[in-house]
């Protein structure tokens, strides 16, 4: 999401970030590297004084250009996921800018004008939007809708066919049938009163969920 946020003071990330932010290469497959900026609580962003805030938000778009060896305005790609990116996208000025929509953001918790404005200003800067879903398009203001592509998550069957051949976990094998199992994080999105709704109705299935919760 950018630069470090004060109010963000409270977070276990922001507390466990170095004071000048340091950067990580990661590479996968022994292919090419990708550089993972951890901007530090030094440089942190205070709305409340829009000088300093500013300064902040393009002094890390300057390291950002520094660390993609993109001096140069305009030579450079912005791939974003977060809708708290747009202040960092005009300084950054990249010649393109791929929008990318994981989520019905509108209709999340906290959701906000400001949010909203932001969100209506990268959709009209986007040379191209990309939506995993029809669902979470709708939801972009002005002609988003209309412009955005829809790719679906992928899966790779082989490797979840091959898994079923193996043994069930002993946790897992401990919990008897029938199951109802569920893959993935366990956040806001999910319909916790439809779930238990569903469990009283069929009190002999035991419902398995796995990933994180948060």
């Amino acid at each position: 999401t950018g630069a470090q946020h004060l109010w963000q003071r409270d977070d276990l990330g922001w507390q466990r970030a170095g004071l000048f932010g340091a950067t990580e290469a990661i590479s996968y497959n022994n292919a090419s590297t990708m550089v993972v900026d951890r901007p530090g609580r030094l440089w942190s962003r205070y709305p409340a004084f829009p000088a300093w805030d500013n300064y902040v938000i393009k002094r890390y778009a300057k390291r950002l250009k520094r660390l993609a060896n993109a001096s140069r305005t305009g030579d450079h790609i912005a791939f974003v996921c977060d809708v708290n990116y747009w202040p960092t996208i005009e300084h950054l000025d990249p010649r393109y800018v791929v929008l990318y929509v994981f989520d019905a953001w509108p209709l999340m918790p906290g959701w906000s004008p400001e949010l909203q404005w932001q969100l209506a200003k990268l959709v009209e800067r986007a040379d191209l939007i990309i939506a995993v879903a029809d669902s979470m398009a709708r939801h972009l203001p002005g002609d988003g809708p209309e412009r955005a592509k829809i790719v679906t998550h992928g899966v790779n069957a082989k490797f979840i066919m091959e898994g079923a051949g193996t043994p069930c976990p002993k946790d897992l094998a401990a919990i008897p049938h029938p199951r109802v199992g569920n893959i993935g994080r366990v956040s806001r999105k999910v319909d916790l009163e439809l779930i238990s709704a569903v469990a009283h109705r069929m009190p002999g299935t035991q419902f398995v969920f796995i990933g994180s919760a948060g």
